[in-house]
């Protein structure tokens, strides 16, 4: 885990250094929610793991003993979306979240300053929507909560959802808050160096 967070940091101080960023950073503040990112992660990654292994035992079951795991598929379905998010920030970080690059690129080619300026705008525009997910999962996480939501079947094989729902709403938040800190340090860069040159 530290060779895989030590290069997706040496990956983003090089993307930040070849688009102008660096000058403004939030220090230590910064420093902990790149922790916390990196540990969403890493249980993204357990989490994932684990679905492998019991999803094979259920095949294995299956093929073998004519007799599936119980709550595997149950499960399965609900757990990867909490998996997704809780990876989610890190990929934002990495800069392998998926999005276009021709106009950076373009603008890039002619002012360093404007395109790091519309990469800080287009940060912000993407905080609003995981913003609204997360404000309607906070809504979600305690009505199942409170309900005892489950999937399977009674007396069979029960899981509750709520956890599952708690772990999609902290990588929604960790999202917004990566959205939001990489956009205010790209704007707030692009404006040093319009001072600078302005000196």
């Amino acid at each position: 885990m530290d060779g895989a967070t030590g290069s997706i940091r040496k990956a983003r101080r090089q993307r930040d250094g070849a688009r102008g960023g660096g000058a403004f950073s939030f220090g230590r503040l910064g420093a902990a929610l790149d922790r916390l990112t990196e540990v969403a992660a890493a249980l993204g990654t357990v989490g994932i793991v684990l679905l492998l292994v019991f999803i094979n035992l259920d095949v294995a079951a299956r093929a073998l003993f004519s007799q599936p795991l119980v709550g595997v598929p149950e499960v399965a379905s609900i757990a990867i979306v909490g998996i997704v998010f809780l990876q989610a920030a890190q990929a934002l970080v990495a800069g392998k979240l998926t999005r276009s690059e021709l106009l950076l690129a373009s603008l890039g080619a002619r002012s360093r300053r404007c395109a790091l300026f519309v990469d800080g705008v287009y940060h912000f525009l993407g905080a609003i929507p995981f913003a609204i997910v997360a404000w309607l999962g906070w809504d979600y996480a305690l009505q199942s909560y409170r309900d005892g939501t489950f999937v399977g079947n009674l007396g069979v094989f029960t899981f509750p959802t709520w956890p599952v729902n708690l772990l999609f709403l902290a990588g929604a938040v960790l999202l917004v808050l990566q959205f939001v800190r990489i956009g205010t340090e790209r704007c707030a860069n692009a404006l040093g160096q319009g001072a600078g040159a302005a000196r």
